[in-house]
């Protein structure tokens, strides 16, 4: 027994020495298990939200645009306490670049795209926004309310009237995400961290993923750059590789993103899938190939 289990380490020991010495092979090691811990915890504790939504990964383009596999956050406590909401569930599906070795690395290292300022797909990111409210109001929306003023409109429920978007609410969740779960991991402070989005084109109702009642957002975003040199800790670059930019670190850069959002009243969850790039075709692309082939259940 001793014997065979020393082979079997023998027979990992190569295999573990490849993922730590390949940075995308890393990334995937990383995030299928930290996928397994989340499914885990969720199991454990039991709170499972009651929609579930299955975005494509980059293999679905066959094109050296974004990582494979989408990933999940529950990032209920830390949006508790950065929002001042108790009770608030917020989960967060999230897909990064691709990784390449002709990135902006000086030392010729591999990482994504996400780092680099001559790609499109710098400091781009696509996937989804799953929010609860203790109380089962609408996250990111306003029911308009009732007008009872004569027997028709006293016949028409609340809820089957076509929420309006609250845009400072839909806002929060990328700031949140991108302050929060990304720049402050690379060591840049809240105070100098940047976030401004101007809206260009607003459309509701709209149909999308075959149903019906979506908001779909089109901004131009002006955020802080991911472009810098590595932090000591290295955890946050476990995902993304490690990026080695000292010219212009964390430089503001101009970007473009779409957003659908939805309340669905019999779930008493909103959902918002999103993609931001600084390439506007980027974005057309991940909506065409990515998001609009989204399943939810």
């Amino acid at each position: 027994m001793k014997y065979c289990r020393t082979v079997f380490l023998l027979f990992l020991l190569p295999f573990f020495c490849v993922i730590l010495t390949s940075p995308f092979l890393r990334s995937m090691f990383f995030l299928s298990a930290w996928e397994q811990l989340q499914d885990m915890e969720t199991f454990r504790n039991g709170n499972v939200l009651p929609i579930r939504v299955q975005i494509p990964g980059g293999w679905n383009t066959l094109e050296d645009d974004w990582f494979p596999l989408v990933s999940t956050f529950r990032a209920d406590e830390l949006f508790q306490e950065w929002s001042g909401e108790e009770g608030i569930e917020l989960t967060i599906l999230y897909n990064f670049p691709s990784f390449s070795t002709a990135s902006n690395q000086d030392s010729g290292g591999c990482c994504s795209h996400l780092f680099d300022p001559a790609s499109g797909y710098y400091n781009s990111f696509y996937g989804a926004y799953i929010v609860r409210r203790a109380d089962g109001s609408p996250y990111g929306f306003t029911l308009p309310e009732s007008k009872d003023t004569d027997a028709k409109s006293s016949d028409i429920k609340v809820s089957d009237a076509l929420p309006i978007i609250n845009m400072k609410e839909a806002a929060l969740l990328p700031y949140f995400d991108y302050q929060m779960l990304v720049f402050r991991g690379f060591g840049l402070s809240t105070d100098d961290f940047r976030f401004e989005w101007t809206v260009n084109d607003l459309n509701a109702p709209v149909s999308y993923l075959g149903i019906g009642g979506w908001t779909r957002i089109q901004a131009e975003l002006t955020v802080s750059g991911a472009s810098h040199c590595a932090v000591n800790d290295f955890r946050p670059y476990l995902p993304y590789g490690t990026p080695n930019d000292t010219a212009q670190p964390f430089s503001v850069t101009q970007m473009y993103g779409c957003l659908y959002g939805r309340y669905f009243p019999e779930l008493q969850v909103t959902l918002f899938l999103y993609a931001v790039a600084s390439d506007p075709d980027c974005v057309r692309r991940c909506d065409q190939y990515l998001l609009s082939r989204s399943r939810i259940s």
